[in-house]
């Protein structure tokens, strides 16, 4: 959602990216994976649960 499909990684602008992602997390059955933390308050209006992992780097 993020990035342009077929575009070697071209993102979209914020408000383009932001209205797919509200319209994905508006269905009955969803995951999401990364960090996307500027949609963070969307997806825990409508999440049930968060599964987070956290990594620490050698």
């Amino acid at each position: 959602m993020h990035h342009f499909s077929g575009t070697n990684w071209q993102q979209r602008p914020a408000e383009e990216f932001i209205a797919l992602h509200n319209q994905a997390i508006s269905g009955q059955v969803w995951v999401i994976e990364g960090n996307y933390s500027m949609c963070l308050p969307e997806r825990r209006t409508w999440a049930m649960g968060f599964i987070l992992l956290m990594f620490r780097c050698l």
